[in-house]
């Protein structure tokens, strides 16, 4: 059974909590990305997702079913194999940076291809599929992986077992991470998007790992 998540200030652990921010932002940029440079779809959003395969699915231009049920597809798949990471996770942090890690590896490899399929020309075009699907499943497995360690999942918003200021923290880094993911894929393109996004995660992982408190939570 899936813990529940524990009640979280921006106070306790602080490592814990800003490497969950970072998270959040991280998940708002690429949502945006995806959203701007991939066939209109989210990668961390189910729901929106849903909501766009009708929209393909009753004829609304604009919208392909494709694109929607390979994100779904890869999110599926990324928290399966959440399922299977989190067992070997002895502690919250620990599993939160291990999380953070395989995010920030899917999301670069993500960015290369995509750089690399504008240099053969392949983009647009259905090659946009291998990028989607490892954008999602990135979402999936971190998302997935930070409910299993019962840690508040935070995309966009907080659980009911956070406070209302982590709320709004979690909030305003989400949509400052949409703003900063839009801003980057509409001027450097989303590779380059991408590959920002995944550096960002890595380096917060990075340093969160060195910190002591990280393996209190």
């Amino acid at each position: 059974m899936t813990p529940a998540p524990a009640p979280l200030s921006l106070r306790t652990p602080a490592p814990l909590v800003r490497l969950l921010l970072v998270l959040s932002a991280s998940a708002g940029m690429v949502d945006a990305v995806s959203l701007l440079g991939m066939e209109r779809v989210l990668a961390s959003n189910i729901a929106g997702n849903l909501v766009f395969a009708a929209l393909a699915g009753a004829g609304v231009p604009g919208f392909a079913l494709l694109p929607c049920c390979t994100a779904l597809a890869a999110y599926a798949a990324g928290a399966a194999a959440a399922e299977r990471i989190s067992a070997g996770a002895a502690r919250p942090g620990h599993g939160l940076v291990r999380a953070a890690a395989i995010e920030s590896a899917l999301l670069i490899l993500a960015g290369f291809l995509v750089l690399g399929l504008e240099r053969a020309g392949l983009l647009p075009g259905h090659a946009v599929l291998a990028v989607i699907a490892l954008s999602a499943g990135a979402m999936g497995l971190r998302i997935t992986l930070v409910r299993r360690l019962g840690l508040p999942d935070l995309p966009g918003t907080a659980n009911a077992g956070t406070s209302g200021a982590m709320r709004l923290a979690a909030l305003a880094t989400f949509l400052g991470g949409a703003a900063a993911g839009a801003v980057l894929a509409l001027h450097a393109g989303p590779g380059a998007a991408l590959l920002v996004t995944g550096a960002m995660v890595l380096g917060a992982a990075l340093v969160f790992a060195r910190n002591p408190q990280m393996s209190e939570g």
